[in-house]
């Protein structure tokens, strides 16, 4: 094997799993890998990287260099990966105590902004529902509520009303009662 996306391609033959299968394991765009294998190239580190952690049976050594076995015996897998210890020193506590504080503000925070942004998205929705008036509309329909109450006025009115309602609300039924 040449280069590394020739033993990813390998891996994934052995492994019995198609190469998009091992992009969305480890959580790459589809075609990634993909185009990397098919042109022979060099992947990223970072996807490398992401193999690695995500197949623990692969033998990162293999991957990267071609030597040794494909495969890490169970042995090998969990001695390189030993559990962390605690810290014992009292000012890794103090740090770890005051990074729990500052986590637990802000998803506090968040919790705010969340419910910010729920109020405004329902705020805009309302004013989503007069988003096609134009100034002339207001205009017309504060003339119509505000012109003294007099049978010609009021006649001379119910034509554009009933015009305005008509483009606005499919009928022309405006749902406020009649100036008298």
């Amino acid at each position: 094997m040449e280069n590394i996306s020739d033993r990813i391609a390998l891996f994934a033959k052995e492994k019995g799993l198609s190469i998009r299968a091992i992009e969305q394991q480890i959580g790459c765009s589809n075609g990634v890998l993909a185009r990397c294998v098919s042109k022979g190239t060099d992947i990223s580190s970072s996807w490398v990287s992401k193999i690695v952690e995500t197949f623990k049976d692969l033998s990162p050594n293999w991957l990267l260099v071609g030597e040794g076995p494909m495969f890490r015996s169970f042995s090998q897998a969990s001695s390189s990966q030993e559990a962390p210890t605690a810290p014992t020193d009292p000012y890794i506590y103090r740090l770890l105590e005051r990074k729990d504080e500052e986590n637990k503000a802000l998803i506090r925070e968040n919790g705010r902004l969340e419910e910010r942004i729920s109020n405004l998205e329902a705020e805009l929705k309302e004013y989503k529902k007069y988003e096609d008036y134009t100034y002339e509309d207001v205009d017309m329909y504060k003339e119509m509520v505000a012109e003294p109450a007099s049978t010609e006025k009021s006649s001379s009115h119910k034509p554009r009303r009933a015009a305005y309602a008509t483009a606005h609300y499919g009928n022309d039924d405006m749902g406020f009662e009649e100036v008298k």
